[in-house]
């Protein structure tokens, strides 16, 4: 049973790449400067890059700035797409 998709933008908490499933923690702020966390596992189908290139779990570490979409499932969240966006020098 699929459910809604949701976008956010925050640091990274924590990264679980060693046991199965991976997670993936994300914190940020809210309106209202009430602070949410989204953990989610990761899937065969979830996307991961760095800047326009195909990245890989362990290229993120705490604190980066990242946007995550994810989505509700009966049994959690499941990452869809982890991206951080590398500004290039031109």
């Amino acid at each position: 049973m699929a459910g809604n998709s949701a976008k956010i933008l925050g640091k990274v908490e924590a990264i679980d790449s060693t046991d199965l499933p991976q997670t993936f923690v994300v914190k940020t702020n809210e309106a209202k400067g009430k602070e949410l966390i989204v953990g989610c596992r990761l899937d065969q189908n979830t996307i991961i890059k760095r800047g326009r290139k195909k990245g890989k779990l362990e290229d993120f570490k705490s604190g980066e700035r990242v946007s995550l979409t994810y989505e509700r499932v009966e049994d959690g969240l499941v990452c869809q797409t982890i991206e951080k966006k590398i500004k290039s020098l031109k």
